[in-house]
């Protein structure tokens, strides 16, 4: 689904807005996979552009796709995935689609009324799409959640509906049970290989989805497979390569890199270092409370 953007939307500089675009996504004739897909690639891009202050312009597009390439984070199919999702929003907000339903589609929010309200653009007109994200949300805000934790509740429970649609066949985030939550969080340790903060998030996100958006009552689904933390290797200096370093500094810097390397002290602690912190007579650090000796 390699598509160029609509020609309405091909110079580099025209913004595109499309507010409703989960909604006219959501109505799309595409795998129930592929639109969770896409919704994810398209979040990322707008956060993007909202925290690089660029409007959704061709231009923001390539550079939020030479800075995801550039990261290495997805694979070729992901990326060309991805690529599709952003094809996808310019040519369908070139189109200008009407409004679904018979309900007019609301006017957009001025500046000057997001400003007043203290509610980021993105927010304030991405309401979500399927019912459950829509209650997620509402639960979020209630609750006056942080954006970027609602991003990563949003982007945690989306990734579940994903893997619901392609392992569950017919289960919805909706009907989903204990078992399920306990084998994707396995599935992330085990064959998704995240990183232990990434399925710490998930759990975080399904929690709060379950009970207190869909105000179900969770058994426990503790058992999974937990994400395993990657083993770094210190990298330690020679005695000899640290004394080459030392000669290669004088006054001030050379007395602080001696003075953090013989006693262990931290960058701040150094810093924050005084006189009375250090013993004259024997030549030696203090051992005080909130220093290191």
């Amino acid at each position: 689904m390699a598509t160029q953007p609509a020609s309405s939307a091909s110079s580099p500089a025209r913004a595109v807005w499309f507010p409703r675009w989960a909604e006219v996504l959501a109505q799309e004739d595409l795998a129930i996979e592929t639109r969770e897909r896409y919704r994810v690639a398209l979040l990322q891009y707008l956060r993007f552009c909202k925290e690089s202050r660029q409007r959704a312009t061709v231009a923001s597009a390539r550079a939020f796709m030479q800075q995801i390439g550039g990261q290495r984070r997805l694979g070729v199919s992901q990326l060309a995935t991805w690529k599709a999702a952003r094809n996808w929003f310019f040519q369908a907000g070139a189109r200008r689609p009407p409004a679904l339903g018979k309900t007019p589609s609301p006017a957009a929010p001025s500046r000057a009324s997001l400003f007043r309200s203290k509610v980021p653009p993105l927010a304030a007109t991405d309401l979500g799409g399927p019912a459950w994200e829509r209650r997620l949300i509402r639960a979020l805000r209630r609750r006056h959640y942080q954006w970027r934790t609602e991003q990563a509740y949003r982007m945690g429970a989306g990734r579940f509906a994903a893997w619901l649609a392609a392992q569950r066949r017919g289960r919805t985030v909706l009907t989903a049970e204990e078992v399920d939550l306990r084998d994707f969080l396995s599935d992330l340790a085990a064959h998704q290989r995240v990183a232990v903060a990434t399925q710490r998030q998930a759990l975080n996100a399904l929690g709060f989805l379950l009970r207190e958006a869909l105000g179900r009552t969770l058994a426990d689904f503790g058992g999974f497979t937990p994400a395993r933390r990657p083993k770094r290797i210190p990298v330690v200096r020679s005695r000899v390569e640290c004394q080459r370093l030392f000669a290669a500094l004088d006054g001030t810097s050379r007395l602080m890199a001696e003075l953090m390397y013989g006693s262990g002290l931290r960058l701040m602690e150094l810093l924050r270092l005084r006189i009375k912190d250090v013993d004259l007579e024997r030549r030696q650090l203090v051992v005080r409370e909130g220093k290191g000796g």
